[in-house]
């Protein structure tokens, strides 16, 4: 999930070898379509992502007892809310994720660069 990931689309019965790789591409899935998306349970055998209250976005992650993967066993794709520039999910630990391998490669930093991200 570098600064140059492809655009990550979703269907259920998708599995995910663990809940970091959920968090991870819930996170980039929010940058992409800029909405305040978040996780509202985020337990051992669940995962649930929600948007705005009014927003009808949904996804819900499960796992069983037998198997050591989760589901997208819930998922509505649809967006009713606006696009939104304060992210929850967008932290200084992201940030840094996306912006320390182009200040590396380019450390004068140019605008091009960063616009990249």
């Amino acid at each position: 999930m570098g600064y140059d990931s492809d655009v990550i689309h979703y269907q259920l019965g998708q599995t995910f070898a663990n809940a970091e790789l959920i968090r991870k591409s819930v996170k980039e899935h929010a940058l992409q379509v800029r909405k305040n998306i978040y996780l509202k349970k985020n337990e051992k055998r669940r995962i649930i992502v929600k948007c705005t209250p009014t927003c009808p976005f949904h996804m819900r992650f499960s796992r069983s007892d037998t198997k050591s993967y989760f589901v997208l066993s819930s998922f509505n794709s649809a967006y009713k809310c606006c696009r939104n520039s304060k992210i929850r999910l967008f932290k200084t630990k992201l940030l840094a994720e996306k912006f320390v391998p182009i200040l590396k490669h380019t450390p004068i930093g140019t605008q091009q660069s960063v616009n990249k991200v």
